[in-house]
């Protein structure tokens, strides 16, 4: 009797001790929980944040842009911006109307469409060059030299070329 009930008081203890170490794992659980929905709600309310700041950054972006594009279309001289590979970025008013081209027409296509065709390998050595080495023979100089339209009339422009860089970028103006 004695044994057994010595027994019968390992087995209350030996359930105590496992219903207390269920009830430790469940609170442990419910603390991992609790701990995970706290960094889930941090990296929400985060993300919201960065959100909202690459969203002003690109207001601004945008506004600067914009005054940007107003100079430039307030200038009476022709203006083309080209990438490294001679591909054209951009042209203000005056470009459109000197050369003939649309803007959504030419964005992408050869600088070249503007230069007549026994100027093109010249032209092209020289954006090499200018590539390889960082050479620009007409950096900072103002040279006449002849141009096309759209409609294949050649006239003589000035022009002045820059290299510009950007994060990324680089191209010719």
């Amino acid at each position: 009797v004695a044994i057994r009930a010595r027994l019968g008081e390992l087995n209350d203890q030996t359930r105590i001790s496992l219903y207390g170490s269920v009830l430790a794992a469940a609170l442990l659980l419910i603390s991992l929980a609790l701990f995970i929905a706290r960094v889930r709600d941090a990296t929400q309310a985060h993300a919201r944040e960065l959100e909202q700041a690459v969203a002003r950054r690109t207001d601004q972006l945008r506004t600067i842009t914009d005054q940007l594009r107003a100079v430039s279309d307030s200038v009476v001289d022709a203006i083309v911006i080209s990438d490294t590979e001679g591909r054209i970025v951009d042209m203000n008013h005056a470009a459109v109307a000197m050369f003939g081209h649309e803007l959504a027409a030419v964005r992408g296509q050869p600088v070249t469409i503007i230069v007549p065709e026994r100027l093109r390998a010249a032209h092209l050595a020289g954006l090499q060059r200018a590539r390889d080495s960082g050479s620009m023979t007409m950096a900072g100089k103002r040279v006449i030299v002849p141009a096309i339209n759209k409609d294949g009339r050649e006239f003589p422009v000035e022009i002045a070329l820059s290299r510009w860089e950007a994060p990324g970028e680089r191209g010719f103006t």
